[in-house]
């Protein structure tokens, strides 16, 4: 088990939720100085990487192969995150890199829209393999990409990305200070606490609106955009958090501002989330995108 709390670094917490998954029960921990909700589980990197590589895929998704129904939800998040970048004032991208990039739909769309250079990574083999076939340009992890001589991103995209690292800030400010562009721009999504389910297997930390803010202003970045949202599967329910940031001009303060009554607002979020499902069902839950029959690759 881990007890410290990965965004504040405190060792003082209280147990959540527990989700079962796989014969066990995988415990959520409350951080009692920050309110930061994260897993008690001590996964090892080696053991990640190797999880990512062969087994994530098919343990959620119940096939390790790529499938149409996942390709048409990545395609049409895709869509819709190009197109709120651009509704943010961001209409030239030069060099963008997608970690977490999947099948590669969203730096596909970024190269066709903005006429971008790209690349992915992708732990998954078979993702990967995927995107390769699409001309796209990948690698196996963020450790290999540390061995390639590339130049930095103006645009660097973690999309159900950051609730799968051990360490977030670390990572996030490892991003800034070496890959991304002075001026660029970073673009994240999250599963929201307050109207997702968020527990999975491999989601080591739910995070909620406060808690993603202090994780990116500890990491050096200002946020420029926020957006919670239930799309591409909702109309009314903020089943996401997607955030516009780009690097600060002055060192944060490291001191981490609290965020509380964090039990109660889970609860009065799944709350407004069972009741819109049950007043409004076709709008709490769309059909799932399908992919056209003249889809490109």
């Amino acid at each position: 088990m881990t007890q410290t709390c990965p965004l504040c670094r405190s060792d003082q917490s209280q147990p959540f939720e527990s989700l079962k998954a796989e014969g066990r029960t995988i415990e959520y921990r409350l951080c009692s100085r920050c309110g930061m909700v994260f897993q008690g589980e001590d996964w090892k990197k080696a053991d990640l990487d190797q999880f990512y590589a062969n087994d994530y895929r098919k343990l959620v998704e119940g096939e390790d192969q790529v499938s149409d129904k996942n390709r048409a939800i990545e395609e049409t998040r895709a869509r819709l995150l190009v197109s709120w970048l651009k509704a943010q004032g961001v209409q030239t991208v030069r060099r963008h890199m997608d970690i977490g990039a999947s099948t590669g739909a969203l730096i596909n769309r970024s190269r066709r829209e903005f006429g971008a250079q790209v690349l992915g990574v992708e732990l998954s083999n078979s993702h990967r393999a995927f995107a390769e076939t699409r001309g796209l340009r990948m690698l196996p992890s963020l450790d290999v990409l540390e061995t390639q001589s590339e130049q930095r991103f103006d645009l660097i995209s973690l999309i159900h990305v950051l609730e799968h690292l051990p360490e977030p800030v670390q990572t996030l400010s490892h991003l800034r200070e070496r890959w991304l562009t002075s001026d660029g721009a970073f673009l994240l999504e999250v599963p929201n606490l307050y109207a997702h389910n968020s527990y999975e297997i491999a989601h080591l930390h739910a995070f909620s609106r406060h808690t993603l803010l202090e994780t990116l202003r500890l990491a050096g970045y200002r946020v420029d955009a926020l957006h919670v949202h239930g799309q591409p599967r909702s109309n009314v329910l903020g089943l996401y958090i997607t955030v516009l940031a780009r690097p600060a001009t002055a060192p944060a303060n490291q001191t981490v501002q609290p965020e509380g009554s964090v039990r109660l607002k889970r609860r009065l979020g799944m709350t407004k989330r069972r009741l819109l499902e049950r007043l409004m069902p076709g709008q709490a839950w769309l059909p799932f995108p399908t992919l056209p029959n003249n889809e490109e690759k």
